[in-house]
């Protein structure tokens, strides 16, 4: 038994195969796996990862097809993201991208590598980033002039706003429906437009390669994907089927807002388009910036 403990936990440190494996170590950064893959990977999400090849004939054109055309010009992805250089000549495997990803990769998520000199505690830490999301929230609101008001909860990880705009058939006269746990999951339609957070407390540890975290320090305040079985990291926009909220739009700006060391995973298949259709393939956001699951040239 216990060599077979030895060789998972070797088979687990000396490469990226994401398996879900949940011993907790370091991970390095592999040249030949995507940032979006490494990142994700090092922030919790470990099962069903997966990087897409850009094959050379070009088949399934990205910005060609209206899905993912759409979807590629929406979200802001005004300039190729690392290891999508020659991305319009190159093109991507349109059925390839629409492949289904493991139960992990199928959950969007939110993490974090807030530097220890930030706070003094987990709790004040948890508190931090609480307040980082909502600021993000306020502001993506006001950027694209949304009214807004805040849903009271006691649960101090919780952080949740309506959204109300007529043109967008986001009503003002519903409330939330009581919360389950299929909104972490998958795409719930709901008869409002919410846009909420959870952010849990997290742990210190080890600060892994810069380049994944955009943190320098030795140590952070570390904050995965899930912690247990119930307490997820996520920030999720909510709209009913009859919304033209471009959900999309809204990731982009919080994650402008939010600072360099915070991450939002976006699973495939779960952030909506203004047309109401969602947008195929999973990207990691980090300032603004998308990155996909493709093989670096």
């Amino acid at each position: 038994m216990l060599k077979k403990l030895i060789m998972i936990s070797t088979a687990a440190i000396t490469g990226l195969t994401f398996t879900g494996c949940a011993f907790d170590y370091t991970p390095k950064y592999y040249e030949s796996s995507s940032y979006a893959k490494n990142t994700a990977y090092t922030g919790g999400v470990k099962t069903g990862l997966k990087d897409r090849t850009k094959p050379l004939g070009g088949v399934g054109n990205f910005t060609q097809t209206v899905e993912f055309g759409a979807a590629y010009t929406a979200a802001g992805f005004v300039a190729p993201a690392l290891g999508l250089s020659g991305l319009a000549s190159g093109g991507i495997n349109l059925l390839d991208m629409l492949i289904d990803d493991g139960p992990a990769a199928g959950r969007s998520a939110t993490f974090a590598w807030m530097p220890l000199s930030q706070a003094s505690s987990k709790e004040e830490a948890q508190n931090k980033i609480v307040s980082h999301v909502q600021q993000a929230m306020e502001k993506t609101f006001e950027t694209m002039g949304l009214e807004y008001s805040k849903i009271e909860h006691k649960d101090p990880s919780f952080i949740g706003f309506y959204v109300h705009n007529d043109e967008l058939n986001c009503p003002r006269d519903v409330k939330w429906e009581k919360w389950h746990t299929d909104y972490f999951f998958r795409p719930v339609r709901t008869r409002a437009c919410i846009v909420r957070a959870s952010i849990n407390m997290p742990i210190v540890a080890i600060t892994p390669d810069v380049r994944m975290t955009n943190n320098p320090e030795e140590k952070s305040y570390r904050l995965v994907a899930s912690q247990g079985k119930k307490n997820f990291n996520a920030i999720h926009a909510l709209s009913p089927k009859s919304s033209t909220l471009p959900e999309n739009q809204i990731y982009t700006e919080i994650s402008k807002n939010l600072p360099e060391w915070m991450f939002i995973y976006l699973a495939p298949k779960t952030v909506a388009l203004a047309d109401g259709s969602y947008v195929g393939f999973p990207y990691l956001l980090n300032k603004g910036e998308a990155h996909f699951f493709v093989y670096p040239d």
